[in-house]
């Protein structure tokens, strides 16, 4: 974004990131998405590096642009990698967390998932051989529908996806 230093965009002054609104919009007629982009998120403003991402911002400012708006929060970021045999997922996004309700076991090699929990709700999953659930919690977090603390440290939970 150095080349954007002498445009009249804000920028942020750690990052120098393009400071947007809730539908990506840097300023009339100027949105921006990926990585560049900084938006509002939980009180502060917040920018993920991640392809993902990215692509679902281009859905994000391509709909603002045809007058037609959705929030950035009305989508999950969701990352995963395969490092050797071992295919880790995350859904969601955590800055910070008060507490991780852990179910299995993390150990090398090892099945689990780990929710993240701030404010008194789930902001957060992370998993090894928990691709179903991981995938019906993007959707939930979506929906906003995600389930209680409670639910969460109950181990007889199942998080599935509807046939």
């Amino acid at each position: 974004t150095v080349f954007l230093g002498e445009s009249t965009l804000n920028l942020n002054d750690r990052d120098r990131a393009v400071l947007t609104d809730e539908n990506l919009q840097a300023a009339p007629d100027v949105w921006a998405a990926g990585d560049i982009a900084r938006y509002p998120a939980d009180g502060a403003t917040e920018r993920i590096e991640h392809w993902r991402v990215a692509q679902q911002h281009g859905i994000l400012a391509a709909r603002a642009m045809l007058g037609r708006p959705e929030p950035v929060e009305s989508r999950v970021p969701f990352f995963w990698t395969k490092q050797w045999s071992t295919s880790l997922r995350y859904v969601g996004h955590a800055a910070k967390w008060d507490e991780i309700i852990v179910r299995g076991d993390i150990a090398p090699e090892g099945k689990f998932i780990a929710y993240y929990i701030a404010g008194g709700k789930l902001v957060a999953a992370a998993g090894v051989g928990f691709d179903t659930q991981i995938a019906a919690l993007n959707l939930l977090m979506r929906e906003n529908r995600t389930p209680s603390i409670e639910q969460l440290r109950d181990p007889s939970l199942e998080i599935t996806i509807g046939n």
